[in-house]
């Protein structure tokens, strides 16, 4: 995901005692916000409003909690599952074919 690698570039700049800037990820989690907003808009609006004005923050606190929000969202709309893989089947159909005589 898009933001999670701003996040990861700012802290690595971070790590290394760099002070840096949090406009790559503000730019990245309004983009994310936006894609999203009418859905949430519809679904959740008081929650909109609370995470319209974190998203447009340029304060770190704001922007993960912002993140946080927007993932959890996501996850409960089945938008994004990590943790729920399907089970695939590899077999090959004519192996399968020919054990079973059909």
């Amino acid at each position: 995901m898009f933001v999670c690698d701003a996040f990861e570039d700012y802290y690595k700049v971070l790590g290394l005692g760099v002070k840096t800037k949090t406009n790559v990820i503000r730019a990245r989690l309004i983009a994310l916000f936006l894609s999203i907003q009418a859905s949430l808009k519809r679904t959740n609006s008081l929650e909109y409003e609370k995470l319209k004005k974190q998203v447009y923050s340029p304060n770190l606190d704001d922007l993960e909690m912002a993140y946080f929000t927007i993932n959890e969202w996501m996850d409960t709309k089945k938008i994004i599952r990590v943790d729920n893989i399907k089970d695939i089947d590899l077999t090959r159909v004519e192996l399968e074919n020919e054990e079973k005589g059909t």
